[in-house]
Protein backbone atom coordinates (compact mmCIF):
# COMPACT_ATOMS: atom_id res chain seq x y z
CA UNK A 1 0.00 0.00 0.00
CA UNK A 2 2.75 2.40 0.84
CA UNK A 3 4.44 2.09 -2.76
CA UNK A 4 1.45 2.63 -4.28
CA UNK A 5 0.31 5.50 -1.74
CA UNK A 6 3.98 7.10 -2.56
CA UNK A 7 3.86 6.26 -6.43
CA UNK A 8 0.23 7.53 -6.70
CA UNK A 9 1.75 11.44 -6.29
CA UNK A 10 4.40 10.89 -9.60
CA UNK A 11 3.49 10.13 -13.09
CA UNK A 12 4.35 6.83 -13.63
CA UNK A 13 7.28 5.46 -15.33
CA UNK A 14 7.05 5.25 -18.88
CA UNK A 15 8.22 1.57 -19.23
CA UNK A 16 4.88 0.40 -16.72
CA UNK A 17 2.64 0.56 -19.64
CA UNK A 18 4.90 -2.38 -21.65
CA UNK A 19 4.24 -4.41 -18.15
CA UNK A 20 1.00 -7.28 -18.21
CA UNK A 21 -0.04 -10.53 -16.63
CA UNK A 22 1.34 -13.68 -18.19
CA UNK A 23 -0.62 -17.05 -18.11
CA UNK A 24 0.01 -17.32 -14.67
CA UNK A 25 -0.84 -13.99 -13.46
CA UNK A 26 2.52 -13.27 -12.78
CA UNK A 27 3.25 -9.37 -13.91
CA UNK A 28 6.46 -9.58 -17.32
CA UNK A 29 8.08 -6.81 -19.30
CA UNK A 30 7.64 -6.73 -22.54
CA UNK A 31 10.45 -9.13 -24.29
CA UNK A 32 10.79 -6.43 -27.42
CA UNK A 33 10.26 -3.37 -25.19
CA UNK A 34 12.27 -4.52 -22.46
CA UNK A 35 15.62 -3.39 -23.76
CA UNK A 36 14.89 0.03 -24.21
CA UNK A 37 12.59 0.74 -21.06
CA UNK A 38 14.41 -1.67 -18.55
CA UNK A 39 17.81 -1.79 -19.86
CA UNK A 40 18.34 1.32 -22.33
CA UNK A 41 22.09 1.36 -21.17
CA UNK A 42 23.07 -1.87 -21.41
CA UNK A 43 24.44 -3.48 -24.98
CA UNK A 44 21.55 -4.46 -27.01
CA UNK A 45 22.64 -7.96 -27.22
CA UNK A 46 22.43 -8.40 -23.40
CA UNK A 47 19.10 -6.91 -22.58
CA UNK A 48 17.75 -9.08 -25.06
CA UNK A 49 19.22 -11.80 -22.98
CA UNK A 50 18.01 -10.61 -19.64
CA UNK A 51 14.16 -9.71 -21.18
CA UNK A 52 14.28 -13.40 -22.26
CA UNK A 53 15.29 -14.56 -18.67
CA UNK A 54 13.19 -12.08 -16.50
CA UNK A 55 11.91 -12.96 -13.33
CA UNK A 56 8.04 -12.06 -13.05
CA UNK A 57 6.45 -10.26 -9.45
CA UNK A 58 3.47 -10.79 -8.27
CA UNK A 59 1.07 -7.72 -8.78
CA UNK A 60 0.79 -7.84 -4.56
CA UNK A 61 4.14 -6.28 -4.48
CA UNK A 62 2.69 -2.85 -5.12
CA UNK A 63 0.08 -3.13 -2.80
CA UNK A 64 0.69 -5.14 0.28
CA UNK A 65 1.43 -3.99 3.84
CA UNK A 66 4.26 -4.95 4.74
CA UNK A 67 6.12 -4.94 8.42
CA UNK A 68 7.71 -2.35 9.89
CA UNK A 69 10.40 -1.16 7.11
CA UNK A 70 13.94 -1.74 7.59
CA UNK A 71 15.33 2.05 7.06
CA UNK A 72 13.90 2.90 10.37
CA UNK A 73 16.04 1.04 12.26
CA UNK A 74 19.24 0.48 10.02
CA UNK A 75 21.41 2.82 7.95
CA UNK A 76 20.27 2.86 4.60
CA UNK A 77 21.71 3.37 1.18
CA UNK A 78 20.16 4.46 -1.92
CA UNK A 79 21.16 4.55 -5.72
CA UNK A 80 18.90 6.37 -8.56
CA UNK A 81 18.90 5.57 -11.88
CA UNK A 82 18.37 8.93 -13.22
CA UNK A 83 17.53 7.52 -16.80
CA UNK A 84 14.82 4.92 -15.36
CA UNK A 85 11.80 4.31 -17.52
CA UNK A 86 10.36 2.08 -14.80
CA UNK A 87 10.33 4.28 -11.69
CA UNK A 88 10.69 7.54 -12.09
CA UNK A 89 13.88 9.08 -10.85
CA UNK A 90 11.61 11.93 -9.16
CA UNK A 91 10.16 8.95 -6.65
CA UNK A 92 13.03 7.29 -6.27
CA UNK A 93 14.68 10.64 -4.62
CA UNK A 94 11.70 10.58 -2.87
CA UNK A 95 12.03 7.16 -1.79
CA UNK A 96 16.04 7.70 -0.94
CA UNK A 97 15.00 11.15 1.13
CA UNK A 98 12.35 9.23 3.00
CA UNK A 99 14.65 6.83 4.18
CA UNK A 100 17.24 9.31 5.26
CA UNK A 101 19.89 6.99 3.29
CA UNK A 102 22.92 7.79 1.64
CA UNK A 103 22.65 8.00 -1.81
CA UNK A 104 24.17 8.54 -5.20
CA UNK A 105 22.44 8.80 -8.83
CA UNK A 106 23.85 7.61 -11.38
CA UNK A 107 23.41 7.79 -15.26
CA UNK A 108 21.82 4.38 -15.47
CA UNK A 109 18.46 2.94 -16.62
CA UNK A 110 16.79 0.83 -14.07
CA UNK A 111 19.58 -2.41 -15.19
CA UNK A 112 21.79 -0.26 -13.30
CA UNK A 113 23.24 -3.32 -10.98
CA UNK A 114 23.99 -4.28 -14.96
CA UNK A 115 25.15 -1.55 -16.73
CA UNK A 116 26.76 0.01 -13.92
CA UNK A 117 28.29 -2.60 -12.04
CA UNK A 118 31.44 -1.34 -10.43
CA UNK A 119 29.51 1.89 -8.68
CA UNK A 120 26.87 -0.09 -7.31
CA UNK A 121 29.49 -2.51 -5.71
CA UNK A 122 31.23 0.61 -4.36
CA UNK A 123 27.96 1.25 -3.47
CA UNK A 124 27.18 -2.15 -1.24
CA UNK A 125 30.65 -2.53 0.28
CA UNK A 126 30.64 1.33 1.79
CA UNK A 127 27.23 0.31 3.22
CA UNK A 128 28.85 -2.92 4.58
CA UNK A 129 31.44 -0.98 6.18
CA UNK A 130 29.27 1.51 7.49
Amino acid sequence: MIVLAISGRFAPGPGGKFVAPGPSGLLYIDRLKFPEYFAGDVPASEAAILAAVQRPVAPAIFGDKMGAPAWKSIKSCYQISEDDKMIPPELEKKFASRMNAHTISLAASHASLVSRPKEIAELILAAARS
